[in-house]
C-alpha cells in the first residue's frame, strides 16, 4: 500500500497516494494528483486529478483536472478534463462526455459521450448516454432519458419517463413524468402534465398576471399578461 507522496522519477514529490496501488503506475509521469482508496488513478500519466475512494477514476489515462469522490466514480473516463462527479458510481461510464457535473450516488451513471449535463438526486439522469446540456435536481429526475437534449427537471421522479424528448421542462414533484419523446413542453406544479406522453408544445401552471407601467412618447401606457392553466 502506498502511504504519503508519490515520488516521481526525479524523486520529488508528485502527488499524494493512499491506498493499494492508488495511483501506483503512473507515478513516474504526472503531478499535483490526490488518490485515496484502492485502484484510484490507477493508470493515470495526466496532472491535478484527485480522486477519493476506491477505483475512482480507475482508467484515466490523459484527463486533467478530474474530481471525483465515490467509489468507482468515473471510473471510466479516461481523456476528457474538467469534470466533476461526487457520489458512489457518479458518472461511472463516462469516457469522452465533457462539461458534466455530478452530485449524488448513481446519477449519469451510464452516461457515454453526453455533455454539460447536470445532475443533484439519486439517479438523476441515470440512464443517459449521449444526450447533450439536461439538469436534473431530484431523485430520479430525468432517470430514463437516454438521448433527450435540453431538458430541465426540478422535483422527486420530474420527467422520469422521458428517454428522447427534448427541450422540456417540469417543475415538481413527478411532473411530466409519463412524458416519453415529448418535446417543449412546460409543466409546473406537483403532477403536472402527469400522463403526456408524446404531446408538444403544452403548458400547465399556475395563472399569472404581471402589470407593467412605463412613460412611451409622453404618455402613461398599460400592459397586461396572462398565461392561462394548460
Amino acid at each position: 500500500m502506498l502511504t504519503g507522496s508519490c515520488l516521481c522519477s526525479n524523486s520529488t514529490p508528485c502527488g499524494t497516494c493512499v491506498g493499494q496501488e492508488a495511483f501506483l503506475p503512473g507515478a513516474f509521469f504526472s503531478f499535483f494528483n490526490t488518490a485515496v482508496g484502492a485502484g484510484a488513478l490507477d493508470l493515470n500519466t495526466a496532472n491535478s486529478n484527485t480522486a477519493t475512494s476506491a477505483a475512482a477514476l480507475l482508467f484515466n489515462t490523459t484527463g486533467t483536472e478530474n474530481t471525483a469522490n465515490g467509489t468507482a466514480a468515473l471510473e471510466f473516463n479516461s481523456t476528457r478534463d474538467r469534470k466533476t462527479a461526487t457520489g458512489a458510481f457518479a458518472l461511472f461510464s463516462n469516457t469522452t462526455g465533457g462539461g458534466n457535473t455530478v452530485n449524488e450516488s448513481q446519477a449519469l451513471v451510464n452516461n457515454t459521450t453526453g455533455n454539460q449535463n447536470t445532475a443533484n438526486g439519486f439517479q438523476a439522469l441515470l440512464s443517459n448516454t449521449v444526450g447533450d446540456s439536461n439538469a436534473a435536481t431530484g431523485n430520479n429526475a430525468l432517470v430514463s432519458n437516454t438521448e433527450g437534449d435540453f431538458n430541465t427537471a426540478t422535483g422527486d421522479s420530474a420527467l422520469h419517463n422521458n428517454t428522447t424528448g427534448s427541450s422540456n421542462t417540469a417543475n415538481g414533484a413527478s411532473a411530466l413524468t409519463g412524458n416519453t419523446t415529448g418535446n417543449n413542453n412546460t409543466a409546473a406544479g406537483f403532477h403536472a402534465l402527469t400522463s403526456n406522453s408524446t404531446g408538444d408544445n403544452s403548458f400547465h401552471g399556475v395563472i399569472l398576471r404581471c402589470e407593467n407601467f412605463w412613460p412611451q412618447n409622453g404618455a402613461i401606457l398599460r400592459h397586461a399578461a396572462r398565461i392561462l392553466n394548460g
